[in-house]
Parts: C-alpha cells; structure tokens; sequence
C-alpha cells in the first residue's frame, strides 16, 4: 500500500459530513415549517430553508468544484451569521 490512497480521506470525509448536516438542516428548517401549528413563512424563514438549500448545493458541488464550492460555503456561513445576527432581536 501507497500513502497515496489515503491522501484524499480528509475531504472526502468533509464532503461526507457537509452533505448530511446540510440534508439534515434542510429537511428541519422545512418539517418545522409544515408542522408547527403557528407556523407561516416569513423572511426569516425563506431565508433559513434558501441558506440551507445553498449550502446543500455547495456540498453536491464539491465533489466536482472545490474551490466554488469552498467559496459558496464560505459566503453561507457568512450569510448564516448575519441572518443571525439580525433576527436575533426580535
């Protein structure tokens, strides 16, 4: 056996990982919105189900694109935060 093809296990394993908790936070942020009885879609929830969805997107991409992706990952997480951030004080 080469070092060779244990080199890649590291981004494939981040690209495991990315693409569930992406699947995962997807599928919550939309389950809660059908099935909280008060539940209605306002910005801030369209904005959570669209960041989401473009995180997913980031993850399917990476294993084609890394670079884009990384890019597109960095700008959700970003993203992310000033949804946060701004939604936090209502």
């Amino acid at each position: 056996m080469d070092n060779h093809s244990f080199s890649n296990w590291p981004l494939t394993t981040g690209r495991i990982i990315g693409f569930f908790v992406s699947v995962l936070s997807l599928a919550m942020f939309t389950i809660g919105l059908f099935t909280d009885a008060n539940a209605r879609l306002d910005t801030s929830g369209a904005l959570m189900i669209l960041l989401a969805a473009f995180a997913l997107l980031s993850c399917v991409l990476s294993f084609w694109q890394v670079r884009l992706a990384g890019i597109f990952l960095v700008l959700v997480s970003i993203a992310f935060g000033i949804h946060t951030s701004a939604y936090a004080l209502d």
